[in-house]
């Protein structure tokens, strides 16, 4: 009768134990994937800001005014 408290209770407490990891590991992870939410955001911002650049330099050298030849022999 006694062995078998002893087995629930190493039992219970290993259980215990196992939950606690899990918590832990559960509180890493959403860390970390709020740290890469965070990073894809920023990533996403500096794209569509790229974008926009891209955008004005093709209006830039598209434009009919724009001559690289003549700005070089000009130098």
């Amino acid at each position: 009768m006694i062995l078998l408290l002893i087995i629930a209770a190493l039992a219970f407490s290993f259980g215990l134990r196992a939950q606690h990891r899990q918590g832990q590991q559960l509180s890493q992870l959403q860390d970390k994937c709020q740290a890469a939410s965070q990073q894809t955001d920023t990533m996403s911002a500096q794209i569509s800001q790229l974008k926009e650049r891209i955008q004005v330099l093709e209006a830039i050298v598209t434009d009919k005014g724009f001559s690289v030849e003549q700005e070089i022999d000009n130098l």
